[in-house]
C-alpha cells in the first residue's frame, strides 16, 4: 500500500492530510500538540482491515495553515467538516485521541449528517472547575537555548508526568512535535478545556466507541462518558496515553472491528 498526501481547503487555509488504504473511510484527529505522525504506525493495520484510514494535522500543527487567532473546538470541528467536503467523502466514520476527541465529538453534535460512526479515546469530560483550573495553567515555554538542553529539558519533564511511560521513539515525537508548533503549540489544549463536552454529548446520535487507556490520568473520563450514555460501546486499552503510536495493532483492533461493524 502506498500513502497518498494533499492538502484540503478550510476556513483556515488548508488541511494536510495522509491516506492509506481503500474500503471504509476513517478520519483520524490526534492529540495536542502531535500531528498525523500520531497514526503513522496504526494506518498499516487499519488499512489491512479494509479501510481506508485518513489523518489529518489539524489546523496549526503538522503542515496545516495556522489560525489567525486562538479557535474554539467548534472551530476545528466547523474546519475538518469542511475539509472533509474539499476531499469529497460523505458521513466518513471518525476517531480522534485527547483534544482530537474533543474535536470529533463536536464534529458529531454540531454536523450529525458529517459523521457515520465515532471513536473518542481519552476524550476529556471536564466538569466546571476542572476546566477552570486547567485554564489557569501557564503556557508552556518553547523559548529554545543556545546549548540544546530545552530539548532535554522537555525529555525530562515528560518521563516525570504520570501515565506518560510512552516509548523512546514516542517520547521524542512528542518533544519534537512540542517545539515545531512554536508559540502558538498552547492553542488546542486552551480550546479542550474551554469545551464543555458534557453539554455536547447529547446530541451526538451516531453509534460511538468510547476508548481510555488505563495509565492516562483522565481514564475515569472514559467511565464518565457512558453513565452519560449507557449505550455507547466501551474498551479499556492496556498501557499509557501513547498506545496509538506505541501499540498500534492494540489500538487497531478495536477501532476496526467497531467501524468495519
Amino acid at each position: 500500500m502506498t500513502e497518498r498526501r494533499g492538502y484540503a481547503d478550510c476556513r483556515f487555509g488548508q488541511i494536510h492530510y495522509r491516506r492509506l488504504g481503500a474500503g471504509r473511510p476513517l478520519i483520524l484527529i490526534h492529540q495536542t500538540p502531535w500531528s498525523s505522525v500520531q497514526f503513522s504506525r496504526a494506518a498499516p493495520q487499519l488499512a489491512a482491515s479494509g479501510i481506508e484510514a485518513i489523518s489529518i494535522d489539524t489546523p496549526g500543527y503538522g503542515l496545516s495553515s495556522t489560525p489567525p487567532e486562538p479557535p474554539s473546538i467548534e472551530d476545528y470541528a466547523d474546519a475538518v467538516v469542511e475539509a472533509i467536503g474539499a476531499m469529497g467523502l460523505t458521513a466518513p466514520a471518525v476517531a480522534g485521541h485527547h483534544t482530537g476527541a474533543l474535536i470529533a465529538g463536536a464534529m458529531a453534535s454540531r454536523h450529525p449528517a458529517s459523521v457515520s460512526r465515532l471513536v473518542l479515546h481519552g476524550a476529556p469530560a471536564y466538569d466546571a472547575a476542572e476546566r477552570q483550573q486547567r485554564l489557569l495553567r501557564k503556557h508552556g515555554d518553547h523559548s529554545l537555548k543556545p546549548d540544546g538542553s530545552h530539548l532535554t529539558d522537555r525529555w525530562a519533564y515528560l518521563k516525570t508526568l504520570p501515565g506518560e511511560q510512552m516509548s523512546d521513539e514516542a517520547r521524542q515525537m512528542a518533544v519534537l512535535t512540542y517545539y515545531l508548533n512554536g508559540d502558538l503549540e498552547w492553542y488546542g489544549h486552551t480550546a479542550a478545556y474551554r469545551y464543555d463536552f458534557g453539554a455536547a454529548v447529547p446530541a451526538i446520535r451516531c453509534p460511538t466507541l468510547v476508548l481510555t487507556s488505563r495509565d492516562d490520568p483522565i481514564f475515569s473520563h472514559g467511565r464518565r462518558l457512558t453513565q452519560m450514555r449507557p449505550q455507547w460501546s466501551y474498551v479499556e486499552l492496556d498501557g499509557s496515553t501513547e498506545v496509538i503510536f506505541d501499540r498500534p495493532a492494540a489500538w487497531a483492533g478495536p477501532v476496526a472491528a467497531f467501524v468495519t461493524a
